[in-house]
């Protein structure tokens, strides 16, 4: 969607402000009572959510593209239909195509205590190219005084599909080394690192990079990180699958749209159905991921 068609759709929204701060690249800033936030419709990604009176929650990149063609690093990126890598070809785009399309914003919903902003893709000629199946996304995010976000997936072809899905949360933190995660005590997790499976023992930790996916954990995992007097609540719905994630010093080093000193001051507990727990959908079916985010 352009700019100005933008604009002119959504002229009596007063708590969304429309900007163009890089090119093909529309930003919904969202403004209220309650908090702040920005959501680009390129790849309908929410790249901040700050409370009211307090500190953003997500973390972004100071090295991360602003390139249509390039995934934003940071925030909360929509990977799907698959999970890092393609499965048969390398040569796809990592964590499938949502987060580098651009979406429609379809609706706004201005409530009392709340702001919900509802966005659309569909199968086009380009995913189609990617992944030749129908679909329709819906994600809406809801900012109040908590965040929730909420990915329906539907399949509109007459062939069943599979597919795996995760909202890619990026924390912002104190530091990577001070902070502890409850919520995973007894959840057996794969380690990517080690290919190794191994039951989480206490609150998860961090001395070196992190590369886990954890099955079945609880619902909720709390990020306590006394460094900035805060714990952030991360509630899962409809969630299988949960990703942990910092890269430490060496991978930092190699990732160009990321700082090499960046890793102490974020880390990724993600949202997922991933790995054994891909979803497979029949024609005409949808299914539903959300997560609720907040500061407790």
């Amino acid at each position: 969607m352009k700019l100005n068609d933008i604009q002119t759709k959504f002229k009596d929204i007063k708590t969304v402000n429309f900007t163009e701060a890089y090119p093909g690249m529309v930003f919904a800033e969202v403004t209220a009572s309650y908090a702040t936030a920005v959501v680009s419709l390129y790849g309908a990604h929410v790249m901040s959510y700050s409370p009211k009176e307090q500190e953003d929650l997500l973390w972004m990149s100071g090295h991360s593209y602003y390139e249509v063609g390039q995934p934003l690093r940071g925030g909360i990126p929509v990977c799907w239909p698959w999970f890092g890598a393609h499965p048969q070809d390398e040569s796809k785009p990592s964590h499938g195509i949502a987060r580098i399309s651009d979406w429609e914003l379809a609706e706004i919903i201005e409530g009392n205590d709340s702001v919900a902003l509802v966005l659309k893709l569909t199968d086009n000629e380009s995913t189609l190219n990617q992944w030749p199946h129908q679909f329709d996304l819906t994600y809406k995010v809801t900012i109040g005084k908590e965040l929730k976000i909420e990915l329906i997936t539907s399949n509109t072809g007459n062939q069943s599909f599979e597919f795996a899905e995760a909202l890619h949360t990026y924390f912002n933190i104190s530091n990577i080394t001070d902070i502890f995660i409850d919520g995973f005590d007894g959840s057996v997790y794969s380690d990517r690192l080690t290919d190794q499976d191994i039951t989480q023992s206490g609150s998860i930790t961090f001395n070196a990079e992190t590369d886990r996916i954890y099955s079945n954990p609880l619902q909720e995992a709390i990020i306590n990180d006394p460094g900035k007097s805060r714990k952030i609540s991360n509630t899962r719905i409809n969630s299988a699958s949960a990703v942990v994630w910092n890269p430490w010093i060496e991978k930092s080093k190699k990732m160009p749209d990321f700082g090499a000193d960046e890793y102490p001051g974020m880390v990724c507990v993600e949202t997922a159905n991933v790995a054994d727990k891909t979803i497979k959908l029949e024609p005409q079916a949808s299914h539903s991921v959300s997560a609720v985010i907040k500061s407790i």
